[in-house]
């Protein structure tokens, strides 16, 4: 007897240390009808943040946000974007307290596979927003580049983005290594003077990125070689095998 949607979204957060893989491959087949309940899910999982409540203890294991978070980036539904945003704006000790684990470590992915052209602004927004973590503001921006290599967002906005970054924020040693860092992970090449003028003048936290490692870059890659590295390394988060795959059957 196959599973009924409302008990597939019941038990999604119920099911302790194994893939839901019954309740997965329901939800999606009843994708259009299960998207509204995900939506809820997560601004369940919000309203624990804010009110500091735990939606994670020994008895019961509600994992249901997570869960809600890779079904929705599968399905690309762009209307839990605002959503997602909000999970990445909340502070980061609080997020942990109420679902008793940080962020997924594929959350840029997550994002990248919510987000439209029109999102890149509120990406941006959180990037440059220097009262968030670091992590935080990484994951926007490498969720812009995931849609780069998706083809969603032109490469080079993105590097003229990227210099716009490096140039105004240049407080933080370690994020402007960072900054660097993925700059050449990309061969921005325009950047490269640039670049070497930051490390002349010691603006850049060499344990992070150094000076070695950008000229053996400079020396050794290629933009295409470096976005080829990229598309095969990264995935949208449709592609994850976090989720069990559709039947073949």
């Amino acid at each position: 007897m196959e599973m009924e949607l409302r008990q597939a979204l019941y038990n999604l957060g119920r099911i302790k240390d194994a893939v839901p893989e019954e309740e997965i491959l329901c939800i999606r087949e009843y994708k259009e009808e299960a998207i509204p309940a995900l939506l809820e899910h997560l601004e369940s999982g919000l309203k624990a943040i804010h009110e500091n409540t735990e939606l994670m203890s020994e008895e019961k294991t509600d994992n249901v946000p997570y869960s809600a978070m890779h079904l929705l980036a599968e399905f690309r539904a762009n209307e839990a974007f605002p959503s997602m945003l909000k999970y990445l704006q909340a502070n980061s000790d609080a997020v942990h307290s109420s679902m008793g684990l940080y962020l997924p470590l594929d959350f840029d992915r997550i994002l990248a596979s919510v987000a439209t052209l029109q999102d890149i602004p509120a990406l941006k927004a959180v990037v440059e927003d220097t009262t968030l973590d670091t992590q935080q503001r990484l994951f926007a921006l490498d969720a812009m580049l995931i849609m780069v290599l998706e083809g969603v967002y032109e490469k080079r906005e993105y590097y003229t983005y990227l210099r716009h970054i490096i140039e105004n924020f240049q407080e933080d040693q370690g994020f402007l290594a960072l900054m660097v860092s993925i700059s050449m992970d990309v061969y921005a090449s325009e950047h490269f003077e640039y670049i070497n003028k930051l490390f002349d003048d010691d603006l850049i936290d060499q344990e992070v990125f150094s000076f070695e490692e950008f000229e053996e870059m400079v020396r050794e890659s290629s933009e295409k070689e470096a976005f080829q590295k990229l598309l095969s390394n990264t995935q949208s988060a449709q592609k994850l095998q976090i989720l069990p795959t559709p039947s073949q059957d």
